[in-house]
């Protein structure tokens, strides 16, 4: 079980963090840290390596410089399964595997991060009525769902997992107005049910973030 750290602790914590793609920096010297509670939005024009940056933070893509914490110790190789299963990332293109939705949606507990969860039925089916899907969705197949629907899945297969801290890389961007409304619901109830959860999301519409209410957070570009 993941203990509730002092409210002065961040959840997570990045020192000194700096990624770079040949001989460019993309960032350097980045400090963050996301604290129980926070609603962080990151926006900014493409090529800025925001999406490395969340892969970073779930220990998916290296940085050049610079060490993560979580809940003020250092993240080491053997905690890593943990700390996925308490940091859920969702990426713009998240992959399904080949199958059924409803396979989908239960295979993710087979994971070692997942071990000591349980795929919840009604649970999934709640998820799904709050983004008007009826139970027949689970038995469509993941070769046949649209963009937008694989990043439906994606995400009620992330939120059905109870992450702490969720990770979002443009997360309504191959959704329909309709649908991406939903999707910012779903999210908002997530992280109202625990006081401890928190999240960063990667938008490119500002619109969207402020409709959000967070806390604008900038990363900084190397030079």
């Amino acid at each position: 079980m993941t203990s509730t750290p002092a409210p002065h602790l961040p959840l997570l914590h990045v020192h000194q963090w700096g990624r770079k793609v040949g001989d460019q920096w993309l960032w350097r010297n980045v400090e963050f840290a996301l604290y129980p509670g926070d609603r962080l939005g990151l926006s900014g024009p493409s090529g800025m390596g925001k999406t490395l940056f969340l892969r970073s933070l779930v220990g998916l893509d290296s940085p050049e410089e610079g060490h993560l914490e979580w809940q003020g110790h250092p993240l080491t190789p053997a905690a890593i399964p943990h700390y996925r299963s308490v940091v859920g990332l969702l990426l713009q293109r998240a992959p399904l595997w080949e199958g059924t939705v409803a396979y989908n949606l239960q295979r993710a507990f087979r994971l070692q991060g997942q071990r000591g969860k349980e795929y919840n039925p009604q649970r999934a089916q709640a998820l799904l009525d709050q983004v008007g899907r009826s139970a027949d969705f689970l038995e469509r197949s993941s070769q046949h769902l649209s963009g937008g629907e694989r990043q439906l899945v994606a995400l009620l297969r992330v939120l059905l997992c109870a992450p702490q801290v969720l990770l979002l890389d443009e997360p309504t961007a191959a959704l329909d107005g309709e649908t991406a409304l939903q999707v910012e619901a779903l999210i908002q109830h997530w992280y109202q049910e625990k006081p401890d959860r928190a999240y960063l999301w990667v938008s490119h519409d500002r619109a969207q973030l402020q409709r959000l209410e967070v806390t604008p957070w900038a990363l900084t570009s190397g030079n």
